[in-house]
């Protein structure tokens, strides 16, 4: 294996443990983490029965990709799963307002939005360098095991 896709893997690592930490961090038990390196997918679930609102979802959501961030500050750039993320994260953004500023102008609804969307990734920001410890110790098993259950996953996130 190539360092490059050493580093595509942790990166994915640290996306998919910045999600699972976060929504901890939020009160949510976890079902499992896991990551494919063939395929550069993970994927992060919630026990079954909890359901998150639309700002804890947002906050799980954006962890990622701030995850990967503290770990490659260049990395954003080549991250398919970010960019889902944040596509994601701009349909819930903007379907939230829509009724409200439905007869305002177009691009005074995009300043909200992206307003809206800079604040939250500041938090998110924020609570993912509190976590980062929990967040690294979380990847590096993941690299090691590709797949975590929920009570393991917990674990190293020092639940």
């Amino acid at each position: 294996m190539g360092e490059e896709e050493r580093h595509g893997i942790a990166l994915l690592a640290h996306h998919e443990a910045g999600h699972a930490a976060i929504a901890s961090a939020l009160g949510f038990r976890l079902r499992g983490v896991r990551i494919d390196p063939a395929t550069y997918n993970g994927s992060t679930q919630l026990a079954e029965g909890e359901r998150a609102t639309r700002l804890q979802h947002v906050l799980i959501l954006l962890a990622g990709g701030r995850a990967e961030l503290m770990l490659d500050p260049w990395s954003l750039a080549d991250s398919y799963s970010t960019l889902q993320d944040e596509v994601i994260l701009d349909e819930i953004i903007k379907a939230k307002p829509a009724s409200r500023l439905m007869n305002q102008p177009v691009g005074y609804v995009d300043r909200i939005c992206e307003r809206v969307r800079d604040r939250l990734a500041l938090v998110c920001e924020r609570l993912v360098r509190h976590r980062w410890s929990a967040i690294t110790h979380l990847a590096w098993e993941l690299v090691k095991h590709n797949e975590l259950g929920g009570v393991r996953a917990e674990k190293f996130l020092g639940l």
